[in-house]
């Protein structure tokens, strides 16, 4: 596949995602009913309840590309595993209410899954973050 087929598939993926949800302050769980949850494990996005589940087809272009899989088999192997496939969103500040914001501050992680309501944490998000690689999730 060439740079600009991969290029023109990749747009098109983001903006079928863009048209999916809207990622604004709407994501938002309420302060009291955050204080009344108290679900901070687990809030993340697994296997089966997954954003990225719905694009399977689309995301081909990506797994199945001869210079992505030799890029990562020469640096993993062949035999190599995707555990997990999910959509990172990098939340600006201006979309996070007030008493999230103030929750957040100071925190190391600001992994801002826990705040978003049930029905939306089939994608991780994050405030302040550009590159992010772990198996936390």
């Amino acid at each position: 596949m060439r740079g600009a087929s991969c290029l023109s598939k990749t747009h098109g993926l983001y903006n079928r995602i863009l048209s999916d949800r809207d990622f604004d302050e709407k994501l938002f769980i309420e302060e009291k009913d955050y204080e009344k949850e108290k679900k901070w494990l687990n809030s993340n996005p697994t296997n089966e309840f997954n954003f990225l589940n719905r694009y399977s087809d689309l995301l081909a272009f990506i797994e199945e590309n001869s210079v992505i899989r030799s890029a990562i088999g020469g640096m993993l192997g062949k035999d190599y595993e995707i555990v997990i496939k999910k959509l990172i969103c990098g939340m600006p500040n201006s979309f996070l209410p007030d008493w999230v914001s103030k929750k957040i501050d100071n925190s190391r992680v600001p992994n801002l899954s826990a705040y978003i309501k049930p029905e939306y944490r089939d994608i991780t998000y994050f405030r302040g973050i550009d590159f992010h690689q772990d198996m936390i999730d």
